[in-house]
């Protein structure tokens, strides 16, 4: 079976996510998924427009926001070393994605945001205020579950606006 680039670079992905708390390197992350690290380096990027290094420290911010919200006993400092940065280089990372600091964000949620961090900070205090309604009242209504046979089954990851799919 031939494995494609995007399948290639998914299950980089998901070794990053399932490993998104630990120290990871791009090399960990190339051997797992049996290429060199250059390119691989090169393949994620063609990919997804992003470095491995941005698409982990990104992940890694926006879990933090997540934390942030969600866990108020934790300190900032707390979470920023759970995640793998120095307190200080988290707040100046932070603020570059967020556009305002770690306590700024926990403190006061709602202050204006770039339009992409916007939507990761609604969905959060959706999730955080119990009400996944909201959230169900965007999918389409026509779930069901059924058993059905074994089956090969193909995914693609999508990063982007869902608006501008066909």
């Amino acid at each position: 079976m031939k494995r494609t680039h995007i399948t290639i670079v998914n299950q980089g992905v998901d070794f990053i996510v399932d490993h998104l708390f630990e120290k990871i390197t791009v090399d960990m992350i190339a051997d797992h998924c049996c290429f060199s690290r250059h390119y691989f380096n090169r393949l994620f990027k063609s990919v997804t427009n992003e470095s491995i290094y941005s698409f982990t420290k990104r992940l890694r911010i926006e879990t933090a926001a997540f934390k942030l919200i969600k866990f108020p006993h934790l300190s900032i400092t707390d979470v920023a070393v759970e995640l793998g940065f120095s307190s200080s280089n988290f707040a100046v990372l932070f603020k570059d994605h967020f556009g305002v600091s770690p306590s700024q964000f926990r403190s006061n949620p709602k202050l204006p945001l770039r339009p992409e961090s916007q939507v990761i900070l609604e969905r959060i205090q959706d999730l955080q205020n119990h009400k996944p309604e909201k959230l169900l009242k965007q999918m389409d209504r026509n779930i069901s579950f059924e058993s059905i046979p074994d089956i090969r089954l193909a995914y693609e990851r999508f990063q982007g606006s869902y608006q501008d799919l066909p």
